[in-house]
């Protein structure tokens, strides 16, 4: 079992760099939701049986305050990507409504005009 210490501190460190990637690059935050609930599982467990000794409230402190980042930012995030998704979805209807007027097939193909070869390259 993890001491109260070190899954605090490894809590920490995470909260630390997932609120670092919300201010940088939302997108890579999913990437550490598996390590964040294995951290604050292991936290969780071990201040359930941790001794009041071991209580650190500088360590506590940085935590609440941590986790208050961590979920003003992450609020901030879904604000992000919602607004982001229905800008999407009402270009992808206007387009699609565009398309139908304009005579063009469900996939935007005009249905009488020659076959047209396409490359599509994506850089990470």
């Amino acid at each position: 079992m993890t001491s109260f210490s070190d899954a605090a501190r490894a809590l920490r460190t995470l909260l630390q760099a997932e609120n670092a990637a919300l201010r940088s690059a939302p997108v890579t935050v999913a990437a550490l939701h598996p390590d964040k609930e294995k951290a604050a599982d292991a936290f969780t467990q071990a201040a359930a049986t941790a001794p009041k000794s071991y209580y650190n409230q500088a360590l506590a402190e940085q935590l609440r305050e941590l986790a208050a980042e961590n979920a003003a930012l992450l609020t901030r995030a879904i604000a992000v990507q919602t607004r982001v998704i229905g800008i999407v979805t009402t270009a992808a209807l206007a387009s699609a409504r565009a398309a139908e007027h304009a005579g063009y097939d469900q996939h935007g193909a005009d249905p009488d005009a020659a076959p047209v070869a396409l490359a599509v390259m994506h850089r990470a």
